[in-house]
C-alpha cells in the first residue's frame, strides 16, 4: 500500500513540532526541519519545515515560504499543509499568498480551529476559551499582535484578496452542498476560504468532505484540522513503540514564554519539588555585552548548584516584560528588536549551559526561545517519537538528544512534570 506523503509549513518551531505530533499515532515517520539545505528529496512520511517567520516582515515571511514552497514543488506530496498559529499570530496572508504563487490551487481553505484545545470558529469569529480573539493575550502580543476576530476579514485584509466563507451549518450539510458552495465562489474569482469549527467533529467532517473534493486545494490551520486528516486518508491509529532511554540525569527546562497557563503548570512543576529556577534578568542583556557576560556567569554558577543537587534546572526570563520593553526603547530599540534579543539570550546561554554540563533532556517552550536552543547546539532537525500529552511532543535529534516542546499556552497544569517523567524513559 502507498505510504501518505505530506509536506508541512510551519511559521515556528513549536508549531512545527506540534503539528507533526499529530501524525506518530498513525505510524508515520515525522521530521522538523529548520536552518537546513532544502536539496535532497524528502522520503516518504512527513516533513514539516519551520520558516521561523512569525516575527519577520510579511515580505520576508513571503519569501521564506516561496522558497520552501519551490522545493516541495519539484517533488509528489499527497497533502501540502500550511500550519498557521491558532490564535492567527504571524504573516499568515503573506506566507499563504507565497504557496498560491507556487502550487496555483483551487482553492486555498484556512480552518485555525481547535476545539479540543478551546480555540473555536463560530460565525467566522475566532474565540479562545470563550473569548474573542481581540480580546486574549493574543491582541497584546509583542511582535504579531492580533486586533480582528473574524478570520474572514482577517485573511482579506492580509491578502488583499476577497474571500468565502464555510459556517458550521455548511460543513454539517455535507459534501454535495460544500462542493454547490465552492462552486460559486469559483465562479466570483474567490479562492480564498475560510472555516468554522465550534466542535471537533466539525474539522473532522471538513476533512473528510475535502478529501472528497475534485479541487487542488493548500490547507491551512493549526495542529486542529492535521489531527483529523490522517483518518480522511484512511489512517489507522498504530500503538508507539519508540521510548526514551531510561535516565536518572535531570532535565533542564528553557522556558521562553511566560503565558498565564505556562506560569501554573510552572508553579505545579516547582511544587513538587522536582526543579529550582535559574533566572535572566532580561534588562541586563540589552546593556552591552559586558553586562550579559556578567549575568551568563551568575547564572552559571546558579545552575551548577542546582545540578549538584539532582534537581531540574528552570531556566527562564524574568517576569518584567513591561519593564524590560521600557529599556528596551530607552535604547532605540522597537518592540520586536526587543523581544528578539532576550529570546537570544535565553538561547544562547542555553546551549552554553547544555554544553557545560552535558545535558541531553531538554524541555523547550516558546517558538522563539526553542529555535534558539537548537540554533546554539547546530541541531537542523527532530525525528517526533511520541506525544507527552496532546499538543506536546517528543523528539529526538541526533544520537542521544531527546526533546520536549511546547507552545506557551498549551498543555495540562502538570504537563511538565509529565515531560520529566517522560524524557527520563519512564
Amino acid at each position: 500500500m502507498k505510504t501518505l506523503k505530506i509536506a508541512i509549513i510551519a511559521d515556528d518551531l513549536t508549531g512545527a513540532n506540534d503539528c507533526g505530533g499529530q501524525l506518530v499515532h498513525y505510524g508515520m515517520d515525522v521530521s522538523v526541519k529548520h536552518d537546513a539545505e532544502f536539496t535532497r528529496r524528502e522520503t516518504d512520511g512527513a516533513v514539516i519545515f519551520n520558516t521561523d517567520s512569525r516575527s519577520l516582515s510579511a515580505a520576508e515571511a513571503k519569501a521564506a515560504v516561496k522558497n520552501i514552497s519551490e522545493h516541495i514543488s519539484r517533488q509528489s506530496f499527497d497533502i501540502v499543509y500550511k500550519k498557521i498559529d491558532s490564535t492567527m499570530r504571524g504573516n499568515i496572508g503573506a506566507e499563504l499568498q507565497a504557496m498560491s504563487e507556487v502550487f496555483q490551487p483551487d482553492f486555498v481553505l484556512v480552518a485555525p480551529g481547535y476545539p479540543q484545545n478551546g480555540r473555536q470558529v463560530i460565525g467566522g469569529v475566532h474565540y479562545v476559551n470563550g473569548a474573542k480573539l481581540e480580546e486574549t493575550e493574543a491582541a497584546n502580543d509583542p511582535k504579531t499582535p492580533v486586533a480582528e476576530s473574524n478570520i474572514q476579514r482577517l485573511i482579506e485584509k492580509q491578502t488583499r484578496k476577497k474571500s468565502g466563507h464555510l459556517s458550521y451549518e455548511d460543513i454539517r450539510r455535507g459534501d454535495g452542498h460544500v462542493r454547490n458552495k465552492l462552486e460559486r465562489f469559483r465562479a466570483k474569482g474567490i479562492s480564498y476560504v475560510t472555516a468554522d469549527s465550534v466542535h471537533e467533529s466539525d474539522l473532522q467532517d471538513l476533512a473528510f468532505i475535502l478529501r472528497s473534493l475534485p479541487y487542488s486545494i493548500i490547507l491551512a490551520g493549526s495542529a486542529g484540522l492535521m489531527s483529523c486528516l490522517p483518518k480522511a486518508f484512511n489512517l489507522k491509529e498504530r500503538k508507539l513503540g519508540q521510548t526514551v532511554p531510561s535516565s536518572g540525569l535531570p532535565v533542564m527546562f528553557v522556558v521562553g514564554s511566560m503565558s498565564p497557563t505556562g506560569r501554573k503548570q510552572l508553579q505545579e512543576l516547582f511544587a513538587a519539588r522536582l526543579a529550582e529556577k535559574v533566572e535572566l534578568r532580561s534588562e541586563r542583556v540589552l546593556c552591552g555585552e559586558a553586562e550579559k557576560r556578567n549575568e551568563f556567569e551568575r547564572l552559571k554558577e546558579r545552575a551548577a548548584d542546582v545540578r549538584r543537587r539532582s534537581k531540574h534546572i528552570v531556566l527562564c526570563t524574568s517576569d518584567n516584560a513591561a519593564e524590560t520593553q521600557k529599556i528596551g526603547e530607552s535604547r532605540g530599540f522597537t518592540p520586536v528588536q526587543t523581544s528578539n534579543a532576550v529570546s537570544g539570550a535565553l538561547g544562547e546561554l542555553a546551549g552554553e549551559l547544555i554544553q557545560a554540563f552535558h545535558v541531553n533532556r531538554l524541555f523547550l517552550t516558546g517558538g522563539d526561545t526553542a529555535y534558539q536552543v537548537l540554533r546554539q547546539l547546530r541541531v537542523h532537525e527532530i525525528r517526533l517519537l511520541d506525544e507527552v500529552e496532546p499538543g506536546v511532543p517528543l523528539g529526538a535529534a541526533g544520537e542521544d538528544l531527546y526533546i520536549v516542546t511546547k507552545a506557551g499556552n498549551f498543555g495540562s497544569r502538570s504537563v511538565m512534570a509529565n515531560a520529566a517523567i517522560k524524557l527520563q524513559g519512564g
